[in-house]
């Protein structure tokens, strides 16, 4: 069983009640959650972590807690990170820092997923609505779009280049009475939001990043973007969107994440105005 990584200086201690409930959670479930594949914990809590001023919980001590309980194996992908502070930073939300390149960080292994393979659905919990194969979802009118980017582990990405399908375009004709969605990935992830948070020209799935292919290490062949809020809401390898009546939380709102996440109201964790 491989040896539990360090943490990134940026990603020392979890907090307090984020670890006590990562704690509660089974070794199972993870492995569940990631299809019988080896699961990668600190991947996943790495999302989760707010830098050293907050919280007293050793991340190293979480980690080999979970391995002893359900030997899981861990591993930690954040490459690429420079954080630094500059004049920039007054357009920054509040405990964020500037980063001019792309960190890496995914809950579990990277989904390769084959185009000829790819689909992408609307469903109610009890039908799908509609269905695209990749085909047919990029025939579909698509745009460009720069929009800043947010990531609950306190770096900021400015300027970034887009190219989609708004989902205004995709909800096109859906009639609908639900108030809130759940986004499903390719390797089981999900994360809710307010069906309203999807309109009006505030989130795409997002198929092209700074002119090329997206990237499987950066969601692709494509992924949910709602720039708005954190990016963990989002999700990356993006399968399709449930409709829901109520809200019900995602992967990560489960484990503690602020049911929402406003960068700007630094809404981080549950509990977080």
């Amino acid at each position: 069983m491989p040896t539990p990584t360090t943490q990134s200086k940026a990603a020392k201690h979890l907090p307090f009640e984020i670890a006590a409930k990562i704690r509660a959670v089974s070794a199972d479930r993870f492995i569940s959650a990631f299809g019988h594949r080896r699961a990668s914990f600190i991947q996943q809590a790495e999302l989760a972590f707010a830098g050293p001023s907050i919280g007293s919980v050793d991340l190293r001590r979480t980690a080999e807690y979970l391995t002893r309980q359900g030997e899981v194996g861990m591993d930690i992908i954040s490459r690429g990170f420079s954080g630094r502070r500059s004049p920039e930073n007054a357009k920054l939300p509040p405990g964020q820092y500037l980063t001019t390149d792309f960190p890496v960080l995914s809950a579990g292994p990277t989904p390769h997923v084959p185009l000829d393979r790819w689909e992408f659905t609307i469903d109610d919990g009890t039908r799908v609505l509609r269905r695209w194969d990749w085909k047919s979802f990029r025939d579909l009118p698509s745009e460009t779009f720069t929009v800043d980017l947010h990531c609950v582990t306190r770096w900021s990405k400015l300027g970034t280049s887009w190219e989609g399908v708004s989902l205004d375009t995709i909800l096109t004709d859906v009639q609908t009475d639900a108030s809130y969605v759940l986004a499903r990935s390719y390797g089981d992830y999900t994360t809710n939001l307010p069906l309203n948070d999807l309109r009006n020209k505030q989130a795409w799935i997002a198929f092209r990043f700074d002119g090329k292919d997206l990237a499987p290490e950066h969601g692709g062949p494509a992924r949910l973007l709602v720039p708005h809020l954190y990016l963990w809401k989002s999700a990356k390898w993006v399968r399709g969107i449930t409709l829901m009546p109520h809200d019900k939380p995602g992967f990560w709102e489960g484990l503690g994440y602020h049911n929402y996440g406003d960068p700007w109201r630094e809404q981080r964790y549950s509990g977080d105005q």
